[in-house]
C-alpha cells in the first residue's frame, strides 16, 4: 500500500512558536482597568450599593462572553506575531468598557433594572437610569484601559 506524508508539518516549528506565545500571554496576567474621574466611580459605586442595586458593572454570561470573544480574537494575533502578548487583555478590557457604555445609554441594556420612582423621573424629566448630566456617560466613553503591571 502506498505511503502519503502529510504535508505542512514541517511549519510544526511554527505551531511550537504560536502556542509558547498563547502560554506567555494567558499566563501573564496583568491588572486591567479603566482611568475614571473619582467622581464618576463615586457614582458607579453608589448606584452598586442603593437600595435598588443598579449595578452597571455587574458581570454576567453575555458581558463574560463579549471578553472571552475579544480575548481570543486578539490571542490569534498574537500567536500569528502580530500582536504584544498584553494586547488579549486589553481587548477584554476594551470588550469590558464597550459593555457598560452600552447599559449606562440605554438604562441597563442587558441587565434587569428597577425602574426610577415617578418622582426621580420628574425631577429629572427622564427615565434613563444612571443618566441625570451625562458626565458619568462621557466620563466612560472617554475612559482608557489600560493594564496595571
Amino acid at each position: 500500500m502506498p505511503f502519503v506524508p502529510i504535508r505542512g508539518l514541517s511549519s510544526i516549528g511554527e505551531i511550537a512558536k504560536a502556542a509558547r506565545l498563547a502560554r506567555e500571554s494567558i499566563g501573564k496576567v496583568p491588572g486591567v482597568g479603566l482611568e475614571l474621574s473619582k467622581d464618576s466611580l463615586d457614582k458607579l459605586r453608589w448606584m452598586a450599593g442603593a437600595k435598588e442595586h443598579r449595578d452597571f458593572r455587574e458581570v454576567n454570561d453575555k458581558l463574560l462572553g463579549e471578553m472571552g470573544k475579544a480575548f481570543a480574537a486578539a490571542l490569534m494575533q498574537v500567536m500569528k506575531g502580530r500582536a504584544d502578548i498584553t494586547r488579549p487583555w486589553l481587548a477584554a478590557g476594551e470588550a469590558y468598557k464597550a459593555r457598560i457604555a452600552s447599559r449606562l445609554a440605554k438604562s441597563g441594556d442587558d441587565i434587569k433594572m428597577k425602574p426610577l420612582k415617578p418622582a426621580t423621573i420628574e425631577r429629572k424629566g427622564s427615565s434613563q437610569i444612571g443618566r441625570d448630566t451625562g458626565t458619568l456617560y462621557r466620563d466612560w466613553k472617554a475612559a482608557v484601559v489600560r493594564l496595571t503591571r
